[in-house]
């Protein structure tokens, strides 16, 4: 009889192996093909094919590196770089009448308390300021007391970050004048499920304003910061960046490694320090090695600020959002892709095994004990390198999604009968 992909015929291991491993080389080769941007036009594969392989790909590097995060969750890992603080407005702090705006009911921020903290968090000489509350209504900004009072208790020139909305060009070009003054967004991106797991790195700004970009805070943070990989690529004016004013120059959607938890803050990573804007106050002495020379961020936590969102490590404020995505691009510096030999070899290595699995086992229990091999060999790499960034490599969770992409396809297609407790008849 001769084999067609619809028959269900009575082969030996080895015909079975032949097959399962050219199938499965096929499916690798045609993988890595189209994961890449030249692929789909050399390829002639349609848009929305590519699209929805790139998904399902995606989703499942995004539930291995989701489940890396929470067995590494507040582990102090070897190579780790990052010095951060966070000034949290939490909950004990907004309970003082002091810091609620005449609007209480909308939870917004006193602005005069708000600039006092800052003031108070520049004097402690950080290395860059985050200020994750708008000092700003889309009607007026107070913009003569603000930067009058900015530019006074500013003289080191320290940098200062400021998230805004970009309603108006102008408040902002006054700002811009004061050298230590920038403006960023939160370009954060809520998927289908509503989890926030990437960002990007700028928006293109206006079409009034040329070549102009809207640098994202973690983006800009880094490179006022000279973070390793991030560092300008050429002598530029962050006051009015372009595309090519940074090293990073993908606009591509960027991973958030998350490394900080909320819920469990007391077991973050030794980068970060948190310091409650309460305790802050009247205390400056005390918290002033943990803010000298750190990446500060000043933001919310309160109830009220309504600013939290779903992330891999369950809710969390958007201040604790964005010191993860500045960390996560830290990492990316830090931490060299894995090499596309490397990634191939390895890959090869695990479809071979695959196929040896599906030859012996046939495609139902194949798919079982192929997924659980791959799952038993990610244990092992976290096993062998416990306290290191190398999970986190560029190509790594790559390589096992594409490895359970291939056991998922190889499931679907009848090679031919290789479980010998099967007794079908043959023609």
């Amino acid at each position: 009889m001769k084999f067609t992909l619809l028959d269900r015929e009575k082969i030996d291991h080895w015909k079975a192996l032949k097959r399962y491993l050219t199938i499965a080389l096929i499916i690798e080769f045609i993988i890595l093909c189209i994961y890449t941007p030249y692929a789909s036009s050399a390829l002639n594969i349609t848009e929305n094919i590519v699209s929805h392989l790139h998904h399902w790909i995606r989703q499942k590097e995004d539930k291995f590196i989701e489940w890396t995060m929470n067995v590494y969750e507040g582990a102090e890992l070897v190579n780790e770089k990052g010095n951060l603080c966070w000034i949290n407005i939490d909950n004990d702090t907004y309970k003082n009448k002091a810091w609620h705006s005449n609007d209480n009911s909308r939870g917004k921020i006193n602005k005069s308390n708000l600039l006092k903290l800052i003031k108070s968090v520049l004097e402690l000489q950080p290395a860059l300021v985050v200020v994750d509350v708008s000092l700003r209504t889309k009607e007026t900004l107070d913009s003569d007391f603000q930067i009058n009072y900015l530019a006074k208790y500013n003289k080191k020139e320290i940098p200062i970050v400021l998230t805004g909305n970009f309603y108006n060009f102008d408040i902002e070009k006054n700002f811009n004048e004061i050298k230590s003054i920038y403006w960023a967004l939160p370009t954060f991106y809520q998927e289908e499920d509503g989890v926030i797991r990437r960002f990007k790195l700028w928006k293109s700004g206006c079409p009034d304003t040329g070549d102009r970009i809207i640098p994202s805070i973690p983006l800009l943070a880094n490179a006022l910061v000279k973070t390793d990989g991030c560092e300008a690529a050429k002598e530029c004016d962050f006051h009015y960046p372009t595309s090519d004013c940074f090293a990073l120059s993908s606009n591509m959607l960027h991973r958030i490694i998350y490394r900080f938890p909320w819920k469990n803050a007391d077991n973050s990573p030794s980068q970060l320090k948190v310091i409650s804007a309460e305790n802050l106050k009247g205390n400056k002495e005390q918290y002033g090695e943990k803010i000298k020379g750190s990446i500060v961020i000043i933001g919310g936590s309160y109830q009220k600020s309504n600013d939290f969102h779903e992330t891999p490590l369950g809710e969390m404020p958007g201040s604790l959002i964005i010191i993860n995505a500045i960390h996560s691009l830290q990492i990316e510096g830090a931490n060299k892709p894995f090499p596309l030999w490397a990634v191939l070899l390895i890959l090869t290595a695990i479809v071979f095994l695959i196929a040896v699995v599906f030859s012996q086992f046939g495609s139902t229990k194949g798919s079982i004990i192929s997924s659980a091999i791959i799952g038993s060999f990610s244990l092992i790499v976290l096993y062998i390198f416990p306290d290191t960034l190398f999970i986190f490599k560029n190509g790594v969770p790559f390589t096992f999604a594409i490895a359970l992409s291939i056991v998922g396809i190889l499931g679907c297609i009848p090679i031919g009968n290789v479980d010998p407790t099967n007794k079908e008849k043959q023609s």
